[in-house]
């Protein structure tokens, strides 16, 4: 699951006397002399070593003063304040939980004795790098149910230390981590690469979920995995677009075996009247193996219809598809001479192949 990225504000407001002439506040950053911090490589879920903000105020005190800060970032200390000629700083860290880049800002909103004039703004950006290995941020795969799949992704030591991998660490059970060729513990130097095996076997319905490299009691490499089922009636789902009322369509549909063992189809059926899905009860299918059937579409209906198809086996878990139709207004008549004008098809006879 994707985090919102954190948000905090805190604010500070002095009692200011009535009738008190407007003045200006002036921030002065005096670190980051660049109004950036980069924090480069951090292990993920552990806040990295602290960085320094300090604004000094060469106008009038301060009234009110507001500070956000969003990312994976946190305040962990603070100090002075920003009265006239006084310095103020933040001692900030970065704990990145997410593959994706982690950026954020800190701001600093303040204004003098009075808020109705130009308020004074000074931002700072921030990033940091998740992860002591650099590597694909997300990684997706589909799998039939009862089968496992596997992927390989390559993790590179950027320097400027030895990375010892360990161990990997899954979030879900459906994913699981190994080396593509040797034994762990596997040291990477820097500029090397380490390619990484996951596997996929689902169980229930698709999963998203991190996948850790480990080195030690540090995250070093995280990706997020995408494992995606993939139905036993194929098609899994699919959108016929507008179908004008009366008409028949006919639509070939394949079933596989996904179980380890043979099985034997014991029922077909659809949820509604408008589909007959057909043609496989009492087909025995090995292990991989599939089936060929038929789904009838009858349109006698108007508006938006969705069939679904479900197939049943002699043990295991069973599958289903979907069929996605708009019924319309016929906007067009059929003039071939036919057998049967008015159901929809048209009947071309008997022809040679290849004719």
């Amino acid at each position: 699951m994707k985090l919102p990225r954190l948000v905090v504000v805190t604010a500070l407001a002095l009692v200011v006397p009535a009738g008190a002439a407007s003045a200006q506040v002036q921030l002065v950053v005096l670190s980051p002399d660049n109004k950036s911090l980069d924090f480069g490589h951090v292990p993920f879920d552990v806040p990295s070593a602290t960085q320094r903000i300090s604004i000094r105020n060469d106008g009038t005190p301060v009234s009110h003063q507001e500070i956000i800060l969003s990312g994976p970032y946190a305040i962990v200390a603070t100090g002075g304040g920003l009265g006239t000629g006084q310095t103020e700083f933040w001692d900030v860290a970065c704990a990145p939980f997410e593959t994706d880049p982690n950026s954020g800002e800190f701001e600093v909103d303040a204004c003098g004795t009075s808020c109705s004039d130009d308020e004074w703004i000074e931002r700072i950006l921030l990033n940091c790098l998740g992860g002591l290995l650099e590597g694909p941020s997300f990684a997706g795969i589909g799998a039939y149910l009862f089968e496992t799949v596997h992927d390989t992704v390559s993790f590179r030591n950027p320097g400027p230390d030895l990375i010892t991998i360990t161990g990997f660490a899954s979030h879900d059970p459906a994913f699981s981590g190994a080396l593509a060729s040797g034994t762990l513990p596997v040291t990477v130097s820097v500029g090397a690469s380490v390619d990484v095996t996951w596997s996929f076997t689902p169980t229930g319905p698709d999963v998203l979920s991190p996948l850790d490299l480990l080195a030690g009691t540090s995250v070093a490499g995280r990706v997020q995995l995408n494992g995606l089922i993939r139905s036993q009636v194929d098609p899994g789902a699919i959108g016929m677009g507008l179908v004008p009322l009366d008409s028949v369509y006919t639509l070939p549909v394949r079933v596989r075996n996904s179980f380890p063992t043979a099985r034997t189809i014991t029922a077909m059926s659809s949820d509604l009247a408008d589909c007959a899905f057909t043609g496989l009860v009492g087909t025995t299918l090995a292990p991989g193996e599939f089936a060929h059937g038929l789904l009838t579409l009858t349109a006698n209906t108007l508006g938006s219809r969705r069939c679904v198809m479900t197939v049943a086996f002699d043990e295991g878990q069973g599958d289903s598809g979907k069929v996605f139709v708009d019924v319309v207004d016929p906007t067009f008549s059929v003039t071939v001479d036919d057998a049967t004008p008015g159901d929809g098809r048209l009947d071309f006879g008997t022809r040679k192949a290849g004719s």
